[in-house]
């Protein structure tokens, strides 16, 4: 049976001037742009930046490309000063109101202490702690579950690592997630259901790690970051992001301190005839 009878067409006119040429040289060109992708990447680019011998005073890094090439990043590296551990003395509200913190700074929140005395109003207390977002959401809150009476005094201490421990009087405990962070116009309100216009609260105190918050600018692209406590943030990759020489490579915060500044990667050089790149 001929090739016709099985329902395969024969071609029988001949190519155009030229196909096979043309269709060679989009062959190469491809083969060679695919090549690029995987070419020898075991020259890095590791542009590093510390800040010297006045770190105690520095508030900005700028890092210098190490070739006269592009840089193709994969990998970030940021590390200043870690969080100090402070506490602030919040002032008491007046008689009968809740107690209102309103966040000024990025912090990492360890701990919240305050007293309640509840007047002679004869009622039950269920004293409650709420933290919302500058947007009014409640991201956490919590409650002492035992009913403070009148005339009767509470210190509670709510805390990174402490123990569900309710009270009636006395000293009574209430956990927090480790590692909380909260952010400018963040609110912690200590309030509590069937209050006397007598009840105070006071002696309130709240202990956190300051969080260096600063700007990170590779080319175009700028960040408002927030330094862990660990004092060093990693953006691992591949990120895929490219720089070219005369593209911005900084980091600046208001919290002056040891800031550095580390890119690392591979340099992008252009490839002769095929239009791609060679990773260097």
């Amino acid at each position: 049976m001929d090739a016709s009878a099985k329902g395969v067409p024969l071609r029988s006119e001949p190519l155009a001037a030229g196909w096979v040429d043309n269709n060679e040289r989009e062959l190469k060109q491809g083969i060679g742009n695919i090549s690029g992708w995987f070419a020898d990447r075991s020259h890095r680019v590791d542009e590093y930046q510390p800040s010297g011998t006045v770190s105690e005073s520095v508030t900005s890094i700028t890092t210098t490309p190490e070739f006269e090439f592009s840089t193709l990043v994969e990998t970030v590296i940021v590390t200043g000063p870690q969080g100090n551990t402070a506490e602030i003395a919040v002032p008491n509200p007046a008689a009968g109101a809740s107690a209102v913190y309103t966040v000024t700074q990025p912090i990492t929140l360890q701990s919240i202490f305050a007293t309640f005395t509840a007047d002679a109003t004869v009622s039950n207390r269920f004293l409650q702690f709420v933290i919302k977002d500058a947007s009014g959401n409640v991201v956490i809150e919590g409650q002492n579950n035992s009913a403070v009476v009148a005339s009767t005094s509470l210190q509670w201490t709510i805390s990174v690592g402490g123990q569900s421990n309710s009270a009636a009087s006395g000293p009574a405990e209430q956990p927090l997630p480790a590692n909380l962070q909260l952010l400018p116009g963040w609110t912690i309100t200590l309030q509590s259901s069937g209050t006397g216009p007598g009840d105070q609260w006071s002696n309130i105190k709240l202990q956190y790690v300051n969080l260096p918050l600063f700007t990170l600018q590779l080319g175009k692209r700028v960040w408002t970051l927030l330094l862990p406590t660990s004092g060093i943030l990693v953006i691992a990759g591949p990120l895929g992001l490219i720089l070219g020489r005369n593209d911005a490579r900084s980091v600046t915060s208001q919290c002056p301190g040891d800031w550095s500044l580390e890119i690392a990667g591979h340099a992008l050089v252009s490839r002769e005839n095929t239009g791609g790149y060679i990773f260097r």
